[in-house]
Parts: structure tokens; C-alpha cells; sequence
């Protein structure tokens, strides 16, 4: 294998990366640490040359930094994943994902509305937010809430694929334009991707690789 990986006709070879198997087991890391660094080792002889090694996943670099080496592989730290990452004054990828109120539908008790067809069992005012699951969000997440000028509302129904309701009936004065929250800091209270994924099957990695797939994000 290695007279194949260093054959200059084969293949250019810039560097080594490995994944540990079990991240939060000291014995584990160092076992496979070490041979990952004799492997490396034995390249490097091969070709007469420095390679980047890289091991330095997330929960590594939190526990061991010594893990480092010359190249690292911080994914869900810099996104803000892990409860460590204030201590490395990083600052996170990923600050908000956030929309605008577009429109306030006044529906009467006993009407329905939504795929799940929710029954309102009051007069009710809901709010209209362009973001749906086609954005990454949740499609069904129980006592799912987003911040309104500054205050924690419940998501009314599942999300539609470009749509979100919120039902602001218990709140005066909301307008259109307004901005709403889903992750990020609002009047002194913050929503986390882990408040995101609660009452769901999702973890906090799996909504982020949905939030990171959709192509429309903007400023706002």
C-alpha cells in the first residue's frame, strides 16, 4: 500500500486524516493516536517529506488539545455545538436563523387550519413567517417556540415547507415586520440548536447539516 500511495504517478499525497472511534475515551484515543501517528510516520519516510496530520475532531480538541497537530478538524465547535466553546473565545459560524413576520390571520374559535387541520378552541391571531422545513426546521417538533420581541411564542401546528405559524393571540401590538427568532438571542433570551430539536428525532449535528443545506440565507 504504500509503495502505491507514494508513487508520484498515482496520486499527489498532501496529508493524513483519521476520525477517532470513541472521542470521550482517553485509553481509546491515545491507542489509536499512536498508531495513527506511526502510519503517518511511515509516509512521511516513504515520500521525504512532512504531511498535515489530522485527528483534531471537536470533542478531541475540548478534551485533549495535545490532539491538535498541524491540521484540525473543528466542525461542531466552530458552529457552536459544544457547551466548551466559550472557554476557547471562539466566536460561532452560526449566530441566527431568523425570518420576519409577512402577514396576522385572525381565525375564528373552531375554525381549523394546517396540515394537521388544528382546531382553534378560541378566537385566535396568528402569525405568518416565511421559513419552513424546506429551510431546515423541524417539520413536527412539539411545544416548538421562536422569540418575539423578546419573548418565547409557541409554533402553531407542524411547519409547512416555506411557512411557519405562531400563534400571538396573548400578545399586543405585533406588526408585520416584526423579527422572529428560531436560533439566536432576542430581548435578554436565547433559542439553541438543542431547544430547537426538542421534542423531535433530530440531534443538535443532524439540524445543522439540514439548516447549512438551504441555499436562501440572508441578511437581515
Amino acid at each position: 500500500m504504500l509503495e502505491r500511495i507514494t508513487d508520484p504517478g498515482r496520486c499527489r499525497l498532501i496529508g493524513a486524516y483519521a476520525h477517532f472511534s470513541d472521542q470521550l475515551n482517553p485509553a481509546a484515543v491515545a491507542r489509536q493516536g499512536q498508531s495513527f501517528q506511526r502510519c503517518v510516520d511511515a509516509l512521511e519516510t516513504g515520500l521525504g517529506r512532512t504531511l498535515e496530520r489530522n485527528v483534531g475532531a471537536s470533542r478531541v480538541l475540548i478534551t485533549d488539545p495535545a490532539w491538535a497537530l498541524n491540521a484540525v478538524n473543528p466542525g461542531g465547535l466552530v458552529y457552536g455545538l459544544y457547551d466548551a466553546l466559550g472557554a476557547h473565545r471562539l466566536r460561532p459560524v452560526l449566530t441566527a436563523v431568523k425570518a420576519r413576520v409577512i402577514a396576522l390571520r385572525h381565525m375564528a374559535a373552531g375554525t381549523t387550519s394546517g396540515y394537521a387541520g388544528k382546531i382553534y378552541e378560541r378566537d385566535s391571531v396568528i402569525a405568518i413567517v416565511p421559513i419552513g422545513y424546506s429551510d431546515g426546521l423541524p417539520r413536527v417538533q412539539e411545544r416548538g417556540q421562536a422569540l418575539l420581541r423578546g419573548h418565547r411564542i409557541p409554533l402553531s401546528g407542524p411547519r409547512h415547507a416555506e411557512y411557519t405559524m405562531m400563534d400571538v393571540t396573548d400578545m399586543a401590538d405585533v406588526q408585520i415586520g416584526d423579527e422572529v427568532v428560531f436560533v439566536g438571542s432576542q430581548g435578554g433570551d436565547d433559542i439553541t440548536l438543542n431547544d430547537l430539536t426538542t421534542g423531535t428525532d433530530l440531534t443538535e449535528t443532524d439540524l445543522l447539516q439540514r439548516l447549512a443545506r438551504h441555499p436562501h440565507r440572508h441578511l437581515i
